[in-house]
């Protein structure tokens, strides 16, 4: 149901696009958004998960860490009767994970390494199961899609214009263009809220819940990502790909114009209290 709302959304908003081009210029604003519209939903619905992959630096899991979280995935995969999706690794400090899918692939899973040093391992199944939940529920082929198309507005805030027609390629974008920021982002979180539903978090966290037998595992996960990010901030590369921040397990933003603006998923407050609420429901 969710794949056919984004896809539903995804023609409207070609519509829409097309006829504010024609409004703005005619017959070739028409030709300007087709180009754009095409570019865009090509790789939405076909290399948006390994462009986000890419955004992160996410590496295939090897060796001792792909031994570690293999098994762990596997057994929840098979509770469900779902294919075993590909496991990534991102080289970040900072706690946390993302799921990623396109239609017609099993999804892959990232995992920064601070997720694997520092959760034991009743939090890091429980972490993993809320991946797997969206998996299941083919919700992170509608969050992977909608952050595509995210980024292709947000992500002109942070270009640097005077580098960029300079033709000076030495330093990557360092800030935040704030009056872009005020024009591109709010579209791009508009975007997202017409095809993201907080609905979807609540649901995977239940599931993941459900899937850990009820351990209490994935609040104490939550507490714990929740608390390493005030700490130590921002992952990698997380604000200046602002509108992926909702394919994560908690959103990695700090920056507070960005988690304003990008507020999408509950919080994390939120979330665990309506785990609470679930656990202390009477059979």
């Amino acid at each position: 149901m969710n794949s056919r709302k984004f896809l539903i959304f995804l023609f409207l908003s070609n519509i829409f696009f097309i006829l504010v081009g024609d409004l703005i210029g005619g017959a070739v604003g028409v030709y300007f958004f087709l180009v754009l519209l095409v570019f865009i939903d090509v790789i939405a619905l076909f290399y948006a998960d390994r462009t986000i992959l890419s955004q992160f630096k996410a590496k295939p899991m090897r060796g001792h860490e792909l031994d570690s979280v293999k098994p762990l995935v596997k057994s929840l995969t098979d509770k469900l009767s779902i294919n075993m999706p590909d496991l990534y690794i991102i080289d970040e400090a900072v706690p946390n994970a993302f799921v990623v899918q396109l239609f017609h692939k099993r999804g892959a899973i990232a995992v920064t390494s601070g997720l694997l040093e520092t959760f034991s391992r009743g939090e890091l199944t429980s972490v993993l199961a809320y991946c797997v939940a969206h998996l299941y529920d083919r919700d992170a082929y509608v969050n992977t899609a909608s952050a595509m198309i995210g980024n292709s507005f947000s992500g002109l805030a942070f270009i640097d214009y005077t580098t960029f027609f300079l033709q000076d390629k030495s330093n990557p974008p360092k800030v935040i263009h704030k009056r872009i920021m005020a024009i591109f982002a709010p579209i791009a979180s508009w975007v997202i809220r017409r095809i993201y539903s907080p609905a979807m978090t609540l649901d995977a966290d239940r599931k993941a819940e459900e899937l850990c037998e009820h351990s209490g595992g994935l609040i104490a996960a939550l507490e714990k990502a929740e608390a390493a990010k005030q700490k130590q901030g921002a992952i990698l590369n997380a604000e200046f790909c602002p509108s992926s921040a909702h394919v994560f397990f908690i959103s990695p933003l700090k920056d507070p114009v960005l988690t304003k603006i990008f507020a999408i998923l509950p919080t994390t407050a939120e979330r665990i209290e309506r785990l609470k609420q679930t656990a202390n429901k009477p059979d």
